[in-house]
């Protein structure tokens, strides 16, 4: 069971500082140093679990976020997969708006990366419709370790 073990903990500073990273762009906007900083200090956050977890999805559930981790280790009798709440207020209305089901990310992920995808989050719906939602866009951005599940229209 060391699959499930401290899960909420081990994603409890990526949510925390994730939340910080929205809220520096936000206020300050993408290209400011805050946000930069944000965004690096979100990345240490994300390299952390990456060495425990290949990859894990954020899921909209009701009105709240879900982080979804998988069990993919061979042999291992631990449920396949394991949902830890995220409290990430910012993305219900963006998911929505979005029209996304969820976001996966995965090992490798570089800053350049999560500035493009918080641009993105933060890009006019009527100005990211024609690059085919948010995953075109970030795919358009060469996005390689963000994929998006868009709703089909």
């Amino acid at each position: 069971m060391s699959f499930m073990k401290n899960l909420p903990e081990k994603f409890s500073d990526v949510v925390r500082k994730w939340r910080a990273a929205e809220s520096q762009r936000m206020i300050y906007g993408i290209h400011m140093p805050h946000t930069q900083r944000a965004i690096e200090d979100l990345l240490e956050s994300l390299q952390k679990v990456f060495e425990s977890f290949p990859a894990f999805s954020v899921v909209r559930k009701d009105q709240g976020m879900e982080i979804v981790v998988k069990n993919d280790v061979e042999g291992n009798d631990a449920p396949t997969s394991v949902n830890v709440p995220a409290n990430l207020p910012s993305l219900p209305k963006i998911f929505i708006d979005l029209k996304i089901n969820s976001i996966t990310l995965s090992t490798g992920i570089t800053a350049k990366e999560l500035k493009e995808f918080f641009t993105g989050l933060s890009t006019k719906i009527e100005e990211i419709e024609p690059h085919g939602g948010l995953k075109g866009f970030l795919q358009k951005q060469g996005v390689s370790h963000i994929k998006v599940d868009q709703m089909k229209f």
